[in-house]
């Protein structure tokens, strides 16, 4: 700054100087004649000091140019590995047990009834034909019975039957009107069951 100011003073007397001089030629040249002008010494120009004259150079601020940081590449996610899903067996269902039904056994009766449906000593009476009734057991032996078979279509007198039960079947021994059971069933056997005639 004080630089500048001396500067500046110099150059403000200079220029004052050479004005001065400029008005003064003038006023003379109209005071006097065509007589030739006398010279006048423009007072030179101060030499300014070195120091002065030198302008102070400024140097520029540096700027420094921004640095700008080149992008970082992310490193590429792996992806995690998808676990798989577990694998869930379906519940197996049983199916329900069902139990056959259990057919009855028939009864002794029905089973007498059968046997005597399917004797040849129906002979010529046909099976559908009779009805098989008052069935009894020997008290002293139940593997013995005896009953009346009676044809619906009157085709013969009712007649008594003597069976036996041999294992799990009953089978029939003999059958008519008198004398039935003789040679094949027991005498007491015979009495029990009421067996028509004597042997």
């Amino acid at each position: 700054m004080k630089r500048t100011a001396i500067v500046t003073i110099a150059t403000s007397a200079v220029l004052a100087a050479g004005a001065a001089a400029a008005v003064a030629p003038a006023e003379a040249s109209g005071a006097l004649s065509r007589s030739s002008a006398p010279k006048v010494e423009v007072p030179q120009a101060v030499a300014l000091p070195a120091a002065a004259q030198a302008a102070p150079q400024l140097a520029a601020p540096k700027v420094a140019a921004p640095q700008v940081a080149a992008p970082k590449a992310a490193a590429p996610k792996a992806a995690a590995p998808k676990a798989a899903a577990p694998k869930v067996a379906a519940p197996t269902v049983a199916a329900p047990k069902v139990a056959a039904p259990k057919v009855a056994a028939p009864s002794t009766n029905q089973q007498i009834t059968d046997a005597v449906r399917r004797s040849s000593l129906l002979g010529a009476v046909s099976a559908d034909n009779v009805t098989v009734g008052g069935i009894t057991f020997a008290a002293s032996d139940p593997s013995w019975a005896a009953a009346t078979v009676t044809p619906t279509n009157g085709q013969t007198d009712p007649a008594q039957v003597v069976l036996h039960k041999t294992g799990s079947t009953w089978q029939v021994r003999d059958l008519g009107t008198f004398g039935v059971g003789c040679g094949s069933a027991p005498a007491a056997v015979r009495t029990q069951l009421g067996l028509h005639g004597p042997c």
